[in-house]
């Protein structure tokens, strides 16, 4: 049995389980609740120092009565994989600060077995901070309450992998304690990137409106829950949501069930930095939360 590390505690988030506390509570109080269960939120994973505003707005909307398990996805930063990947088989938790976080050992019992999913070792999950930085919020919002965690690891899988994927957990998905997590930032710009596109009606703005306009134009097929559009918009500019297939995956999910029982909202977007030219760089942030409106009908 083994517990996987807060590797990236005291550099990316304090590993001061008071002072994260109160930070933490500071964001959550400046921002607003919009939804009373939502089913799936999508919050940016950079240092807390650039991101925590933005995250906060996504996690003010969970209810910890109301959730018993979380299944997150993240995107892999460090390793290259085809497919998604799941924690090794001896974890059986992930730590923070706050405490250790349970794993789902039942559910990640019944991916495994479907063949589908990688598996990482503890050293390469401790590499990547995806996850890593969603827990800390989640922990706190959560309250002490009980509830169980499937970490996802996804890769850089194909369309027809996204839609496996997202109709695999549409099951879960269903489950009325369930919630589902994103882990995403959205544009990585400038050459530190590779990455310095800017939208053809867009190059009389300053660069950092255009990144934003670039952004809220990728975020309205995710409110639209149109995958396609989502695909094309990804196909014709290339921007580098590194979430991308995580998002994807989510939208397949919602697909699997009659339209109109969900709706998704933009939340709140910043970036780490001002840019004047391509050589400088930013990374944006956005997040957003689906709510539950009708009863889950399968399709």
């Amino acid at each position: 049995m083994a517990i996987r590390a807060a590797s990236h505690a005291g550099s990316w988030y304090s590993d001061n389980a008071e002072k994260l506390s109160v930070e933490l509570e500071g964001h959550l109080k400046l921002v607003t609740k919009l939804c009373s269960a939502p089913k799936a939120v999508i919050c940016p994973h950079a240092g807390y120092s650039y991101c925590a505003e933005t995250a906060s707005w996504a996690w003010k909307n969970v209810d910890p009565e109301k959730v018993n398990r979380v299944i997150m996805l993240g995107p892999s930063h460090h390793k290259y994989l085809e497919r998604c990947a799941l924690p090794a088989h001896e974890v059986t938790a992930y730590a923070t600060p706050l405490g250790d976080i349970k794993l789902d050992k039942q559910v990640l019992a019944e991916l495994h077995s479907t063949n589908g999913f990688e598996q990482l070792a503890i050293d390469e999950d401790q590499r990547e901070h995806s996850i890593e930085m969603m827990l800390p919020f989640l922990a706190h919002v959560m309250r002490g309450r009980a509830f169980t965690l499937v970490p996802i690891v996804v890769g850089a899988v194909s369309p027809a992998l996204e839609q496996q994927y997202g109709r695999l957990l549409a099951r879960y998905f269903q489950d009325p304690g369930t919630l589902f997590v994103i882990s995403s930032d959205f544009s990585h710009w400038g050459k530190r990137f590779r990455y310095t596109y800017v939208k053809p009606d867009c190059t009389m703005l300053p660069l950092n409106q255009a990144i934003e306009n670039l952004d809220k134009l990728g975020v309205s097929y995710i409110e639209k829950h149109d995958n396609q559009g989502f695909m094309n918009y990804l196909r014709i500019h290339g921007n580098t949501i590194c979430g991308r297939h995580a998002i994807a995956i989510l939208l397949h999910c919602f697909a699997c069930f009659v339209p109109g029982s969900l709706q998704t909202a933009f939340l709140h977007y910043s970036q780490s930095s001002q840019v004047a030219s391509a050589h400088d760089s930013c990374v944006a942030y956005a997040s957003l939360v689906t709510a539950q409106t009708a009863p889950l009908q399968p399709l």
